[in-house]
């Protein structure tokens, strides 16, 4: 199950999707996200350490959700990267879209 973390000063928002990251697992992160559209993130970060699969679905939603936040003035980051994803981010070239960071903790600072 995707687990949502929320740093103080609530300005960054960290999830952290299970196995699977599908349009199943990415459409609740941004229910969640809307539905708190009233906090004004700075930044939300997908820790993608678990991650072992991906779907072209979920992709999709992940670059419509950085499209939409970046309107807003929020940055969508990813970090930790498991070797499947950092592979596919590498092929499909994520990597020029999205900023990647090592560690959680460094994604997080503003």
């Amino acid at each position: 199950m995707t687990s949502l973390e929320q740093y103080e000063p609530r300005e960054v928002l960290v999830v952290c999707p299970d196995q699977y990251l599908t349009v199943n697992q990415i459409w609740p992160i941004h229910a969640q996200i809307e539905k708190n559209r009233d906090i004004q993130y700075q930044r939300i970060v997908v820790n993608l350490k678990e991650v072992k699969y991906v779907d072209s679905q979920g992709l999709g939603l992940l670059l419509s959700l950085l499209t939409q936040l970046k309107v807003r003035g929020c940055q969508l980051v990813l970090c930790e990267c498991s070797p499947y994803m950092s592979n596919l981010i590498h092929q499909l070239r994520f990597n020029t879209l999205f900023e990647i960071y090592t560690k959680e903790e460094d994604a997080c600072q503003l």
